[in-house]
């Protein structure tokens, strides 16, 4: 191979590698309290504590541990337990590519903040069984191997100081990647996130029972990397208005509707209400996958319900309804024939117990539950943003 090819190839390669990075589509660990409360609880019917590290007598002492509480989590989804010493992360991911999805546990604690995946459970007729020493020992040696050190992989294996891991789908595959952190780790909070430092990554590929070290590099980082609602705040996430109420604010998007990514009947829905896309006096819904819709909605299995409310007793009823048919036949029409888009105002909360503020700058939203609505005052349709005029 002369050096003018060698080069095109190098270049090639590497271009590869930038360009599979940035199709990768990152998976967060879950961050809804609730929902962590009930895995824990769910754990811990089956006798599996979260750790085995208590500080009973400077945190809790007596505390009755049967059932484990879920006392706080923060923006990255790291979660803390009650009388546990260190921070947890659950990733619910097909981490080795088998079909079904894990539940991988990772673990920081002590003064050092050392990392580590603890366990890896997989859920079978609702039994978890842990599968992590399927590759455990494995990873640790491609580690130490690629560190060019020499260690016990069970007794001399600490962890990674102030580590962490980052889990993404790419080409339909799930990898991860193990993060080596200095000094002090920058990026556990949104607010004051510090991209400078580069940690030393390992990224790894487990299938069928066998783990492949892919890369060692140094990688920088980015906020879309942890924090869920940074990554909406890039690319295709939509910009949040706000107009202020008597008791709280209300936030609106503007929202692309297209033959994709609606559906206008849920099979399975009947048993909590309409599943049909019906109209009626001016009330009618849309069904939303969960991954195509820009805020994120932890609580929410699969999808988003957009619902036009009702127009009843307004002296403008026949009119405000017409309106709202005239949107209603357009979204039908779009999604019956295959072609088009509809751009509507979606309001994404009635009251103020309808989403939750990770933060306010930049702003960043969680829906609480699975519906949001197509913007309306005093039963008609609002079809721009911002203060109503």
């Amino acid at each position: 191979m002369n050096k003018k090819r060698l080069i095109v190839t190098w270049v090639f390669g590497i271009s590869l590698l930038f360009l599979a990075h940035a199709l990768a589509e990152t998976v967060y660990p879950i961050s809804s309290k609730k929902e962590l409360q009930s895995l824990v609880g769910s754990f811990n019917k089956q006798k599996i504590k979260m750790s085995s590290w208590y500080n009973d007598e400077d945190i809790n002492p007596g505390v009755d541990k049967t059932f484990e509480k879920v006392e706080s989590v923060i923006e990255n989804g790291e979660f803390f337990i009650e009388g546990v010493n260190g921070g947890l992360k659950f990733f619910k991911v097909d981490i080795n590519n088998d079909g079904q999805d894990e539940y991988v546990k990772t673990l920081e604690e002590g003064s050092g903040r050392f990392f580590d995946i603890e366990a890896v459970y997989k859920n079978e007729k609702d039994k978890f069984e842990d599968i992590y020493n399927e590759i455990k020992l494995l990873m640790r040696k491609l580690i130490r191997d690629a560190e060019k050190t020499s260690y016990d992989l069970e007794e001399g294996y600490v962890g990674h100081a102030f580590g962490d891991m980052i889990v993404e789908k790419r080409a339909g595959k799930v990898y991860f990647t193990i993060l080596e952190g200095r000094a002090a780790r920058p990026w556990e909070d949104l607010n004051s996130f510090n991209a400078s430092d580069k940690p030393r990554a390992y990224e790894f590929l487990w299938e069928y029972k066998k783990i492949k070290l892919i890369r060692v590099y140094d990688r920088k980082i980015e906020k879309s990397d942890f924090f869920v609602n940074a990554a909406l705040a890039q690319g295709n996430a939509a910009d949040v208005y706000i107009a202020k109420g008597k008791y709280w604010d209300y936030y609106h998007i503007k929202f692309t509707l297209t033959p994709k990514n609606i559906l206008l009947v849920l099979k399975g829905y009947d048993k909590y209400g309409p599943s049909k896309y019906e109209f009626e006096d001016g009330m009618f819904q849309v069904f939303i996958p969960k991954d195509k819709f820009p805020i994120s909605a932890p609580n929410c299995k699969e999808y988003i319900i957009l619902r036009m409310l009702m127009t009843i007793g307004d002296l403008n009823k026949d009119k405000f309804i017409a309106e709202k048919k005239v949107i209603f036949n357009k979204i039908k029409e779009m999604k019956e024939s295959g072609k088009g888009q509809v751009e509507v105002i979606i309001q994404l909360n009635n009251s103020d117990a309808d989403i939750q503020i990770k933060s306010k700058d930049p702003l960043a939203l969680e829906l609480e539950g699975c519906n949001v609505w197509f913007r309306d005052a005093h039963g008609r349709y609002i079809d721009y943003v911002g203060e109503l005029k």
